[in-house]
């Protein structure tokens, strides 16, 4: 947030992340497979009892697993680092979205208010209404700045109402 810069005399409106159920959603299907290895482990040994030993292959179970449980929490650490960076911040004259791509990559795109032609809301399935998160699709009219798109946002049209409401402002005061 700090490489951000608003211009003179812009006013912050609202601060958006994820909805709290798409870092729910991430974690609990990584910690899933953090039980890979002990329900492999148990599998082999219902199904193939004379290929598991535990004199022969428990220091080698052990280690594979202990390496398998550092990448799950690696894995975690960049879901929630991921989680936390992406963020959309909407001031009164432009709409500015953070984008963490991977841990040293990120991407901001700026769109103004007046570059903006349509705000489409999507929520897909029953998790997106009964939670009501959804995505927005936002087109601009202007080439270089290009369209927008913020998955994972909570209460979608509530958020579209207000990206409205400063275009109408912007629009009168222009007027």
């Amino acid at each position: 947030m700090n490489d951000i810069r608003f211009l003179p005399g812009e006013k912050v409106v609202l601060k958006l992340r994820k909805h709290w159920i798409i870092l729910l959603r991430d974690t609990i299907g990584t910690i899933i497979l953090a039980f890979l290895p002990f329900l492999l482990l148990a599998v082999l040994q219902i199904f193939a009892p004379q290929y598991v030993s535990f004199n022969g292959y428990l220091a080698y179970m052990s280690f594979v697993t202990t390496l398998w449980l550092l990448v799950i929490w690696m894995a975690l650490a960049v879901i929630w680092t991921d989680y936390y960076l992406d963020l959309w911040i909407v001031t009164d004259k432009r709409i500015i979205s953070v984008d963490q791509i991977s841990l040293f990559n990120r991407k901001v795109t700026t769109l103004s208010h007046d570059r903006i032609q349509e705000i489409i809301v999507k929520e897909e399935n029953f998790m997106q209404a009964f939670f009501h998160y959804g995505k927005l699709d936002i087109e601009t009219a202007s080439p270089t700045d290009g369209d927008a798109t913020m998955e994972g946002i909570p209460g979608p049209e509530s958020v579209r109402r207000v990206i409205m409401d400063q275009q109408a402002k912007k629009s009168t005061i222009s007027t």
